[in-house]
């Protein structure tokens, strides 16, 4: 590998055929080398006349916007691309950690470079820190196959593995619908598992589309008012899916927190279901600073026994035998 200088203009930067990463902001990589200048040299390698970027795809992009005209980099003399390919995952992962997507991309592009999946089980997968089994790879491949509109969506917003392998079981066409509906951007992991998890259950268990489920007039009202936030129009499409996935469940749900209204019950006494509704046990909960207030705490749960809607609670928890 030798130094030299290279004018910006010489760089093919339509080539991106040893590419990782897509999706970047260049914003503080341009204000670093304003302030510092180009520290890090990126490695060129060159096919035929051109020379074409093996890393540092990041720092040419912000010298190009900065107008910088010459630049210094290393000469990679390597004429194969898969040996060549390696030198950029080595060289990036020594600084950092992969998204899953650049992951995807990596694997894939060694495979496509003619790298044995002997040696993707057995060196980069592990390399990756991904379990070294066909399955993983075989996830990871397909990643690399998403729509890259889904792909930016996935590395941007940091979706979480767990969220995208649901993902992974819907079309290209469903996953695009998904994100240009914004359905997941404002929702934490555990709820955009759940409300993928539950498009898909609905779509298998009564054999209704994915896409049909989309267009269903809920989601649309839910997205089109105006007074709701998008994690508030996220929240309700989810609501929505629940209740049409376990209709039972979300009929006891509704009416448990009726008779919880009626009962008026006083500020910092919680009263809660099964979990499920799956069986006949309540649970009871409040907080009390001393020992005056655990016996005004008391003294309310007394007269909340008392009152006759009382006993609706039990009627809810015993629904599950009916």
């Amino acid at each position: 590998m030798r130094f030299t200088t290279k004018n910006i203009s010489q760089v093919d930067i339509n080539d991106d055929r040893f590419r990782i990463s897509y999706y970047f902001s260049l914003d503080k990589l341009i204000d670093s080398i304003q302030c510092a200048g180009l520290i890090n040299p990126p490695v060129l390698t060159i096919r035929g006349e051109s020379h074409i970027i093996l890393s540092g795809w990041r720092r040419i992009l912000a010298c190009q916007q900065l107008g910088i005209l010459v630049i210094p980099v290393f000469i990679a003399e390597i004429s194969d691309d898969l040996e060549a390919f390696k030198i950029p995952i080595f060289e990036n992962l020594s600084v950092r950690s992969y998204s899953p997507v650049e992951k995807a991309e990596i694997l894939d592009k060694l495979k496509k470079f003619g790298e044995s999946e002997e040696s993707l089980l057995s060196q980069f997968l592990p390399l990756l820190d991904i379990p070294p089994t066909r399955t993983w790879l075989e996830f990871y491949i397909k990643l690399s196959q998403f729509n890259p509109e889904v792909k930016e969506f996935l590395y941007t917003e940091n979706v979480h593995l767990s969220v995208i392998q649901i993902m992974a079981d819907f079309s290209v066409d469903v996953q695009k619908k998904l994100v240009s509906l914004s359905l997941l951007n404002s929702l934490g992991k555990n709820k955009q598992k759940e409300l993928l998890t539950d498009l898909y259950e609905i779509s298998r268990g009564q054999k209704i589309p994915v896409e049909k489920l989309l267009q269903a007039p809920e989601i649309q009202a839910a997205l089109a008012e105006e007074k709701l936030s998008q994690i508030q129009k996220a929240e309700k499409i989810r609501q929505w899916l629940k209740s049409k996935r376990s209709p039972a469940q979300s009929a006891w749900r509704s009416a448990f927190a009726a008779v919880l209204k009626e009962l008026d019950i006083e500020q910092g006494i919680c009263i809660s279901p099964a979990a499920f509704f799956e069986g006949e046990e309540l649970s009871l909960n409040f907080s009390f600073r001393n020992r005056d207030e655990f016996i005004e705490k008391i003294a309310q749960l007394k007269k909340l026994a008392e009152k006759k809607e009382f006993a609706g609670l039990f009627d809810m928890s015993s629904k599950e035998d009916e």
